[in-house]
This record gives structure tokens, C-alpha cells and sequence, in this order.
């Protein structure tokens, strides 16, 4: 390393390191941070001395490379930007469990959420260890909180009364709502009642895909399973109320689905 002081010019290194020749510049401009960073490289190597927000932007690289869907690389981004913000410039060798209970002692989120946060930063760290930055996972020591999940039932017969005489008190509310809106409004809310899909299932549905007899066929978002549904009379002549030549029942087409699903 050079010992002129007088420049504010990035450091460079020049030497061997490991048997390996090494010839580049640090990045840094401070002397003390660049002394550190050289101490890192003599004892763990130039693989082992990339920092977290290093790692992080390797990490959704791959992300992006491996194809996933926006809603999870909006999860990816949002996590890799706190794990930067209170982590960001310590090289990934170094982090600790303590270092992670600490992160993870700022979340205010929900038991659902923590978990599934937790699982995000499982799967960075287990990348890290994957590309031989570290050797052991030290977000596998951080439990989970525990959640006691309490199944989903269906609506009882005065939660569905209440539904649809909303339905019908909606016109007279929000009376600047086209009615064709409004058949649409409630054309989505039968479907969903009566085919038990999910709302992305149902924004999403297409015209061919309910046969002549009235079957609903298609394959769940979640779990890409093909199902069978036959559906009632009042609901197919609710959809054939609201249908305006599209392909699509309640989605131009154009544009993200996420987008037509949160206008829903």
C-alpha cells in the first residue's frame, strides 16, 4: 500500500496475497478504514472480505436472474435495504448471531410477517454460504416466533346478507360509480362466493375460461393446481350482465395485474 497521505485520490493495493498477485484499488480513501480492509484480506482472503452491502447486491442479481416475480423482488429490496442500513459495511465473515438479533429487534411487524422475514434472511445468508463467504448460517440460531394459525371459514348466512345487501346499497352511495361498475362489483363478489377463488384468480379470469356447461376452469395462482368449478346460474348471468367484449371480465389486460387487483 502506498504511504503518500497527501492525495485524496482512492488507495490502491500492490503485492501478493495468498500466492495470488494483487494490483487494485480499495475504494476507500481513508488510511485507518483502508488499513482495516487490507487486515481483512491478509487473514480471510479476497472472496471471504466482500461486506454485507456487497453481498446484498449480489444477492438480488441473482434474484433478478432467476426470474422471480415482482411482488417478491419488491420483498427482496425492501429486506437487502435494512440489512445495508445496519449492517451494511461489515464484511459478511464478521456478522454474528448477536449482529442479527439486533436487526431483527427493530421489526414491528406481525408474527406472520417476522416469520416470513425471517426466512428472507435465512435464504441471504445460507446465498452467503453458498458462495463460500461464510461457512455456517448464522440466521438459522434466531427462532421464529411462535403463531397459532387459526383456519379461515367460510361466511354464515347473515355475513353473506350483510355482502350482498351492500352490494345493492352501493349504487346508492357512490352514485357517481357507472353502473356498469357496479354489475361488475357484484358479478366479482358472486364469483369469488360461489367458486371459492381467490381475488388475483378472479380479476385475472378470462372468458374461455368457462366452458359451455358453465365450469370454471383454471390453475390456482398459489399453488398451480388445475380445478374444475361449476358455477351457479346467478353467477354466470352476473358475468354475462357485466361483460364488455374484453377477454378479460374485470382486467383490460393492459398493464400489471397487481395494479387492476389493488383498484379492486
Amino acid at each position: 500500500m502506498k504511504r503518500y497521505k497527501g492525495c485524496s485520490c482512492a488507495i490502491w493495493i500492490q503485492g501478493v496475497l495468498h500466492g495470488v498477485p494483487v494490483r487494485r484499488s480499495l475504494d476507500l480513501t481513508n488510511w485507518e478504514a483502508a488499513a482495516r480492509k487490507i487486515n481483512e484480506l491478509e487473514i480471510h482472503g479476497e472472496a471471504q472480505s466482500i461486506s454485507i452491502a456487497q453481498a446484498c447486491d449480489k444477492f438480488i442479481a441473482d434474484a433478478e436472474a432467476r426470474k422471480l416475480k415482482d411482488q417478491s423482488l419488491k420483498k427482496y429490496r425492501h429486506f437487502v435495504q435494512e440489512l445495508k442500513r445496519e449492517l451494511g459495511n461489515k464484511p459478511v465473515h464478521s456478522v454474528a448471531v448477536d449482529h442479527l438479533r439486533s436487526v431483527r429487534n427493530l421489526w414491528k411487524l406481525s408474527v406472520t410477517t417476522t416469520r416470513k422475514r425471517l426466512e428472507l434472511m435465512r435464504g441471504f445468508f445460507a446465498f452467503c454460504v453458498a458462495s463460500g463467504w461464510l461457512q455456517t448460517n448464522p440466521a438459522k440460531a434466531l427462532k421464529a416466533p411462535s403463531v397459532r394459525h387459526i383456519p379461515t371459514l367460510p361466511y354464515n348466512a347473515a355475513e353473506w346478507e350483510k355482502i350482498v345487501w351492500a352490494l345493492d346499497a352501493y349504487k346508492e352511495i357512490h352514485r357517481q360509480s357507472p353502473m356498469k361498475m357496479c354489475q361488475k362489483l357484484r358479478a366479482l363478489a358472486l364469483l369469488m362466493r360461489y367458486s371459492g377463488i381467490g381475488i388475483s384468480d378472479a380479476v385475472s379470469l378470462t372468458q374461455d375460461r368457462i366452458d359451455k356447461k358453465g365450469r370454471l376452469f383454471l390453475y390456482q395462482a398459489k399453488t398451480g393446481e388445475p380445478v374444475w368449478i361449476p358455477l351457479p346460474k346467478l353467477v354466470l348471468e352476473a358475468l354475462t350482465i357485466c361483460d364488455d367484449g374484453n377477454t378479460h371480465y374485470f382486467w383490460s389486460g393492459l398493464g400489471k395485474l397487481k395494479t387492476a387487483l389493488t383498484d379492486w
